[in-house]
């Protein structure tokens, strides 16, 4: 029997990925995906439609070997002439050799990371400064994450479902905003979350992360956020605020 096969719903793609957290919790409950499932081994690539990076190919496994054998099957080759992926987001300890297999360049893709908590983050000193931003606020979010986070994938109240907060300053303009959001799978991912380099070292990024950890705990259990890997700093407040499961990605467009 062909052990690559196509699957429809998250719960075959859980049940062969051995529940792995991305598509638990990044995932749409209908998916379209192929897998491989030889015995301890596994690897699956599913297509996700994302809100701001078009369609991707997200690629998964326990290891290089399986994996390299799924995206070097036909069937992929097919699914990708059918679906003409905008691109491709694969577990980086696999990206070395299976990007090329693709026809991509390493060294043009961005590293990020997905970080998940299921645990209240603990106070911060500055956790009474944190308020509700409404979305009549959203042109003055817009121009703030224009100006302080540009990269930032969240857009201030462009779909239904975020929930954003911020810090002003003494002036009343915006320090710090963050916004929470639902994932394709439809739990809590927090997004957006920037500081104004005057007002940067005060604790307020790690304030408004907290506040939208707590919400999103509150929602569903579990929070997760995205950053890119070259932010040092925020990867400590985020451990620090209790999230402690990373996983690391790389990520590049098809040409």
């Amino acid at each position: 029997m062909d052990l690559v096969q196509a699957v429809t719903t998250k719960a075959e793609l859980l049940r062969v990925t051995r529940d792995h957290p991305a598509v638990e919790f990044d995932q749409a409950a209908q998916v379209r995906a192929l897998v491989l499932d030889d015995g301890p081994s596994w690897a699956a690539v599913a297509v996700k439609l994302t809100r701001t990076h078009g369609s991707t190919l997200d690629v998964v496994g326990s290891d290089t070997a399986t994996a390299a054998r799924l995206v070097s099957d036909p069937a992929l080759a097919r699914l990708l002439a059918e679906v003409r992926p905008d691109g491709v987001t694969v577990d980086r300890a696999l990206a070395p050799d299976l990007l090329p297999r693709l026809g991509l360049e390493e060294g043009r893709a961005a590293r990020w990371e997905w970080m998940i908590t299921r645990t209240p983050p603990p106070p911060t000193r500055q956790d009474h400064r944190v308020v509700v931003l409404d979305e009549d606020r959203a042109d003055e979010l817009t121009t703030f994450i224009d100006a302080v986070s540009p990269r930032a994938d969240a857009r201030p109240f462009a779909w239904p479902g975020q929930e954003w907060v911020g810090v002003r300053a003494d002036d009343g303009t915006l320090a710090a905003v963050g916004c929470r959001m639902p994932s394709v799978g439809d739990y809590p991912l927090l997004a957006g979350i920037a500081t104004h380099p005057a007002n940067r070292g005060q604790g307020l990024g790690a304030a408004v992360t907290a506040e939208l950890t707590r919400r999103g705990l509150a929602e569903a259990g579990v929070c997760t956020l995205e950053m890119y890997s070259t932010n040092a700093t925020a990867r400590r407040i985020y451990r620090r605020l209790g999230y402690g499961e990373t996983r690391e990605w790389t990520s590049t467009a098809f040409a």
